[in-house]
């Protein structure tokens, strides 16, 4: 298959000055700009009276219900986080386009109507601001993390592994990651929409499949927005390090010795490899030597494989599992320090008592209360004598037994409880009356002392 097979108008995306030039296709009628305006005006309302209407019965009902601050408070976080959203998105994919837009204009002067036009403007601005808003859109719905960030404070206790207040875990991690996985996102958008209008205009004029060679203007664009992805990626492995600490493979919840002596020291050098590859690109951008980033590109998929992977499943296997309790001991500790503080149980004092074996009758009565609420039955048996003796009908059923406590006669007993509850499977006669009129509840209770 040859190139004209795929792209039989050449013409179009040649780099070459093709006379005569094709015109662009007019409009056999004359397109009247005050029915234009009063269609997207139209448009407009449509779409922002649902939402007016939304935001005035909102308002209403929290004001009649005496939490109008609340509501305030929810629109007035949302509003800088639209904007922040909004705004970034846009600036940053404006100027990412334009720069393509830009660069296609200076390596195919031939098309210099279609990426010199206005029309070329307006269709990158509108995509930035469509992108933008849709972005915005969606960081505004995380307002309360947003809050907590700004007005989370802090506990007076430190994690003893990276000495961080609690605070930061619950507050400050996830605006953080919030943050972190935003801009990922906005780097990688960007490369991927520079990178295919590059391919597509590039590819046409040099053949398919022969290989690409890129011009230096677009491979500036292109390594600075991948150096700006891959030092993203290195502060990814710098918030991965605080996820140990919520770790669950070890012997307790929380980093354990294969999390701190290998999981660590991997996101450690993962870092700084990652962060190397980011600072090599612009380098050998500039002395066109692509070894080094490419070797260090290498190294990193090699050593994320080995020390994520390989490295701590031998050290937990033939380190920690024969002495598991030593290795982890300190770890345990930390455990139990942490649960003891979040109950509140850090004051606690341990003493010794020495039980009396000996029980006289007078003990007997001054604790009547709990020998007569000593629980004799087994709420196994009980049931399957429940469902014997209490069914009644084929279509009641016991599905548990609770334990619950009343007062008789003045004294606090403890009691087996179940409810007798409608099964419908069971009924003999399953006709619409029967099932959606006549027989719509269960019947009762059944209980006895425990």
């Amino acid at each position: 298959m040859t190139k004209n097979d795929w792209f039989p108008d050449d013409e179009w995306f040649s780099g070459e000055d093709s006379s005569p030039k094709r015109p662009f296709p007019s409009f056999p009628f004359k397109i009247n700009k005050g029915i234009i305006f009063a269609a997207a005006a139209g448009l407009s309302l449509l779409v922002l009276l649902p939402a007016l209407a939304e935001f005035y019965s909102d308002l209403l009902w929290y004001n009649s219900e005496g939490f109008g601050s609340v509501f305030w408070t929810r629109l007035l976080a949302r509003i800088p986080l639209f904007l922040s959203g909004f705004v970034t998105y846009s600036l940053i994919l404006w100027l990412n386009f334009n720069a393509a837009r830009k660069n296609l204009k200076a390596h195919l002067p031939a098309r210099e109507e279609i990426f010199g036009s206005r029309a070329a403007l307006l269709a990158i601005g509108a995509a930035a601001l469509f992108l933008g808003f849709s972005n915005g859109a969606s960081m505004s719905g995380e307002w309360p993390m947003t809050l907590r960030f700004f007005h989370g404070g802090h506990f007076g206790e430190t994690d003893p592994l990276f000495g961080h207040d609690i605070g930061f875990y619950i507050f400050s991690l996830p605006f953080w990651r919030f943050v972190h996985e935003k801009a990922l996102g906005l780097i990688f958008l960007c490369l991927v929409t520079a990178g295919g209008a590059y391919g597509l205009f590039l590819a046409p004029k040099q053949g398919i499949p022969s290989s690409l060679s890129i011009p230096p203007r677009m491979r500036t664009h292109l390594a600075l927005l991948a150096s700006a992805g891959a030092l993203l990626w290195s502060a990814g492995y710098f918030l991965d390090r605080y996820d140990l600490l919520f770790s669950p493979t070890g012997v307790v919840f929380g980093a354990g010795y294969t999390d701190v002596h290998a999981e660590l020291m991997a996101l450690n050098v993962l870092m700084v490899l990652t962060a190397l590859f980011a600072f090599s690109l612009p380098l050998a951008m500039a002395g066109r030597a692509w070894k080094i980033p490419l070797g260090l590109a290498a190294l990193t998929l090699v050593s994320g494989f080995v020390l994520r992977n390989l490295y701590p499943a031998i050290v937990q296997k033939y380190f920690v599992e024969p002495n598991e309790f030593d290795r982890e001991k300190r770890f345990i500790e930390y455990n139990i320090a942490a649960t003891n503080s979040a109950y509140g149980l850090s004051g606690i004092t341990l003493k010794t008592i020495t039980p009396d074996d000996a029980i006289t009758w007078e003990d007997i009565e001054r604790n009547r209360d709990t020998i007569d609420n000593i629980r004799l039955w087994d709420h196994a048996p009980l049931l399957r004598s429940f469902k014997q003796l209490q069914e009644i009908r084929t279509y009641y059923d016991f599905s548990n037994i609770d334990i619950d406590r009343y007062s008789f006669d003045g004294q606090y007993r403890q009691i087996m409880i179940a409810p007798r509850e409608l099964d419908l499977s069971g009924m003999q006669n399953p006709t619409w009356i029967n099932t959606r009129l006549e027989f719509t509840h269960g019947y009762g209770i059944v209980m006895n002392p425990v």
